[in-house]
């Protein structure tokens, strides 16, 4: 199982060749983008309201939203748990994701009927 903090966001690549890198990434693409301001994909992103640095949201609303990104977006991803964690020093909030790839045995006995 992995973990993804959405707040950790490396550089960029748009020709990754790892297919775990490249889940992460996008996960937190979906993660790191305010719902609404995409052209043509309105409904990709999270809600801004829910993610606020400094207040605690409700969970499971949070967990909610995320699952229907995950299911909708990045289908590579078998979404496990969705945490909130708080600093306390400052209140920023972050979510830290976890979760496994889609499971790859179904992939493996399609080529064997083959």
């Amino acid at each position: 199982m992995a973990r993804v903090a959405m707040s950790e966001m490396p550089e960029i690549s748009l020709a990754e060749e790892e297919l775990e890198k490249d889940v992460a990434q996008c996960a937190r693409m979906i993660f790191s983008t305010p719902k609404g301001s995409v052209p043509y994909m309105r409904g990709f992103g999270i809600e801004p309201g829910l993610v606020d640095n400094r207040i605690t949201q409700d969970i499971n609303e949070i967990v909610d939203e995320s699952y229907e990104q995950v299911e909708r977006y990045e289908p590579r991803m078998d979404l496990e748990d969705v945490e909130q964690e708080v600093d306390a020093m400052t209140g920023n909030v972050d979510i830290i994701i976890s979760y496994t790839l889609e499971d790859e045995e179904d992939d493996e006995e399609g080529e064997d009927d083959e």
